[in-house]
């Protein structure tokens, strides 16, 4: 997504834009029926509250999910415990699900741990888990939490032998590079628990799930499909050895619906929440509503960021945007998205703003550089068109490679004005120095 792709969103500046819709799908009553074993009422409750329509799936005793009931929902997450080995979604349910994820529909999905003691180990979610389109391959539904020849109960995430319920949860260990989920500025964390299932982050196959033709796709755009990646990692405190905990498909790239996968639905339950205090307990729900604006489909995303760039840009009279230094116009710009955005959706607008530029760590990760590329882009979008509801995709496309290269120039200027004033400065010091040594050797 670049900038000329949100600015595309302005034109629907006017329209009452729907809530986005969840659909939570569950596999057992022990998610939902009244005082429920785990419950995900304080997930719902959330959700909600972040501005989501959330409803409720149950397999077995809700309608099948086809193309109609899935047009409703911008998102399915599923909190799977099943382990049967029959059963399951039915083939119409696949495609449906199919055809709903490459027109950008978002998938959450997360089972358990395998339980047995013998092959072939039972993995909890197994039942629906193993069927879902391309998500599938992000978790393992047949083998233990660790290694094959091991116990299942051996991951463990609690510090202190006990129960999940001790009120400590488990702190996330974020991959590099970084993932937009995460600010860069905090810790994350998410409700620990005795024996954690397997994520996986492996090539897809192309000859299943529609990737061949993507693959084509890939081909002719030179985009080629991604591939999945862990972003967050966890800790077995059993062992001391890390494991992977969550991992992202980003589908967006060959046009269709992102994906997140999770190692334990006890991450996402009211039991494993009961006991967990601030200030963790705020930051693990605020987790699970940057994963919903993830999962989002870029033509909604789009929508929100191009509302929160047109506010922005509706700078106040006191700012004279024609003369305004583009380092704090990019600063100014930053303040106020971080106020209307939500942390993963702010991410993202920046790295737009930014420019889709590749840039080694110490510069990509400037606040200087960032703050001039920003507000050079900000200053031009504004000179170009004159409002923000005139800003044109196309116009922007055209002029974007010539914006972000007079940003890039400029601040080798400012660059180089710097160096030029630190070799200005130190002839200055050389020539203070030079003095005292003659004040210095006279008193000799």
């Amino acid at each position: 997504m670049d900038i000329s792709d949100i600015v595309g969103g302005i034109t629907e500046l006017g329209e009452d834009v729907p809530k986005p819709a969840i659909l939570l799908y569950v596999d057992s009553e022990d998610f939902y029926a009244e005082g429920a074993r785990y419950g995900v009422t304080r997930l719902e409750s959330t959700l909600r509250s972040a501005g989501f329509r959330v409803d409720l799936h149950i397999w077995g005793e809700s309608a099948a999910l086809g193309e109609t009931l899935l047009a409703d929902y911008d998102e399915v997450w599923f909190l799977l415990l099943g382990k049967e080995k029959v059963g399951g979604l039915g083939d119409g349910e696949v495609e449906a699900l199919r055809t709903w994820m490459d027109r950008g529909g978002g998938v959450l999905i997360t089972g358990d741990h395998a339980v047995g003691q013998h092959p072939p180990l039972e993995g909890i979610g197994r039942t629906v888990g193993r069927r879902v389109p391309r998500a599938r391959h992000l978790r393992a539904w047949d083998r233990p939490g660790k290694k094959e020849d091991q116990e299942p109960h051996d991951t463990r995430t609690i510090f202190d032998a006990g129960a999940d319920v001790d009120g400590v949860p488990q702190r996330l260990l974020v991959q590099q590079p970084r993932h937009h989920l995460f600010n860069p500025a905090r810790p994350y964390y998410l409700p620990d628990h005795s024996h954690e299932g397997v994520v996986l982050a492996p090539a897809l196959p192309t000859d299943e799930d529609g990737l061949a033709q993507w693959r084509a796709k890939g081909d002719d755009s030179g985009t080629a499909p991604p591939r999945p990646r862990v972003i967050a990692k966890g800790v077995d405190w059993a062992s001391g050895d890390t494991f992977d905990l969550m991992a992202e498909w980003d589908g967006e790239a060959v046009g269709v619906g992102r994906i997140l996968a999770d190692s334990s639905w006890h991450h996402y339950t009211d039991s494993n929440l009961a006991s967990i205090g601030e200030p963790f307990l705020s930051r693990i729900l605020d987790f699970y509503v940057q994963q919903a604006w993830w999962l989002l489909a870029a033509e909604k995303r789009c929508v929100l960021l191009a509302r929160a760039l047109a506010e922005v840009m509706r700078l106040p009279d006191a700012v004279d945007y024609e003369h305004t230094d583009v380092r704090a116009l990019g600063e100014l710009t930053l303040d106020r998205l971080r106020r209307k955005l939500p942390t993963v959706l702010h991410a993202e607008l920046v790295a737009a703003l930014r420019g889709p530029i590749p840039l080694p760590g110490r510069l990509a990760a400037s606040p200087a550089f960032e703050t001039h590329m920003i507000g050079t882009q900000v200053k031009a979008l504004l000179e170009t068109s004159g409002t923000v509801e005139a800003l044109s995709p196309e116009v922007l496309r055209d002029k974007a490679p010539g914006i972000l290269t007079e940003a890039i120039k400029s601040y080798e200027r400012e660059i180089e004005a710097y160096r030029d004033a630190l070799e200005g400065a130190r002839e200055t010091i050389s020539s203070y120095r030079s003095g005292l040594d003659a004040v210095l050797d006279g008193y000799e």
